[in-house]
């Protein structure tokens, strides 16, 4: 997603219906949403309607920030549940907790991206929360690095190397996560 616009592209407007499709349908299983201003995206997504005309609320401050919290919560619990693995595969526990992180990562985004401005610490701070979520997201669904056979057995320093930068970033994921709370 570009920081410095809410949509600039028709490749990033695919991107955001795929995820707000992914997020419709995690709502429709879960029967929950952290985000209500989500649910009025989704809404609009659905209808086709243009997702730059959306208004932010943004007349309860307290309530974006409660949002931003329990998605921060919500994060937390699945960095956690990652760090609490003995080792990586592709478990289903595992792509349930990368997914987790990708929805809320990119939730906080859309719902906090309209109230910074191009430049500002807070886009520099959604720009830092966007790479940490690609480079996990990335990391966390490759099957060769998962693998007990792949990357791990190929090449033990290297996966070794990279498997300690996951983890760093998982805990960069809550300390921008935080930030943000804290900036609101």
């Amino acid at each position: 997603m570009n920081s410095n616009h809410f949509i600039t592209s028709a490749q990033e407007r695919t991107s955001q219906q795929r995820f707000l499709a992914l997020c419709l349908e995690a709502i429709r299983q879960t029967g929950q949403c952290s985000y209500p201003p989500l649910l009025r995206l989704i809404e609009l997504s659905e209808k086709n309607v243009s997702m730059e005309s959306v208004p932010l609320k943004q007349s309860h401050p307290e309530g974006l920030k409660q949002q931003v919290i329990a998605s921060h919560q919500t994060i937390v619990t699945a960095v956690q549940t990652l760090q609490a693995q003995p080792t990586w595969n592709s478990s289903s526990e595992i792509e349930q907790a990368v997914q987790v992180i990708a929805q809320e990562t990119t939730a906080l985004e859309m719902l906090l991206q309209p109230i910074y401005p191009a430049g500002s610490q807070g886009a520099s701070i959604l720009s830092r929360l966007n790479y940490l979520r690609e480079y996990l997201f990335k990391k966390l669904t490759d099957t060769h690095f998962l693998s007990p056979q792949g990357l791990r057995a190929e090449q033990p320093m290297v996966f070794l190397q990279q498997h300690q930068r996951v983890y760093r970033y998982l805990s960069q994921l809550q300390s921008v996560t935080q930030e943000l709370i804290e900036m609101l």
